[in-house]
């Protein structure tokens, strides 16, 4: 699945990249939920030059470390070009909960038995961890910052340019669960 992700994403990043050709004042809000979020990012990735005006990365299913730089511990993120080079203009958001079984417990898992550290157990420590579990981890602190999934029509202080690194463990309680209007406000 990681791997069609990325290639699914490098096709959608050649597809947007005509798109914006043809059409340079197009804007590009891109949302992904799983290995959606790995396709949208692989997009931005992948295609030099495009950049999205927003990003919506729903439960991702990709490394915590994807975005981060280089540590004692990881090496430098795959996806670090997409927050190193601004390639999302507006909010880069990305959700996460520890009520995501898929993405806390599976995606590890997966991640460690293939050896795959670009990819206790599962959480902010484990360096096999996911980005729908504990965000996005590693990144430079002026690069993100944190904020608490709220109700419904609640408003947020989201900042351009930033990660914004979404806990919605209190309303989004598995890795399906977001469909709901506390998300879709987000």
């Amino acid at each position: 699945m990681k791997q069609r992700a990325g290639i699914v994403g490098g096709g959608l990043g050649q597809e947007l990249g005509r798109l914006t050709a043809s059409a340079p004042n197009v804007r590009l809000h891109l949302i992904g939920h799983s290995f959606g979020a790995r396709v949208v990012t692989s997009a931005i990735h992948a295609q030099a030059g495009l950049a999205a005006s927003s990003m919506s990365l729903l439960q991702g299913a990709f490394s915590h470390n994807g975005f981060g730089v280089k540590t004692a511990e990881v090496g430098q993120g795959f996806f670090r070009d997409v927050v190193a080079g601004q390639r999302v203009k507006g909010v880069l958001m990305a959700t996460f909960t520890a009520n995501d079984e898929a993405v806390g417990t599976a995606y590890p898992l997966a991640s460690r038995l293939a050896h795959d550290s670009t990819a206790g157990f599962g959480d902010a420590s484990d360096i096999y961890g996911g980005i729908g579990r504990n965000g996005a981890l590693h990144l430079q602190q002026s690069e993100w910052e944190p904020h608490q999934m709220v109700a419904a029509p609640g408003p947020y202080q989201f900042r351009k340019g930033k990660v914004a690194n979404v806990s919605a463990g209190n309303l989004i309680r598995s890795h399906g669960d977001v469909t709901n209007k506390d998300v879709a406000n987000a």
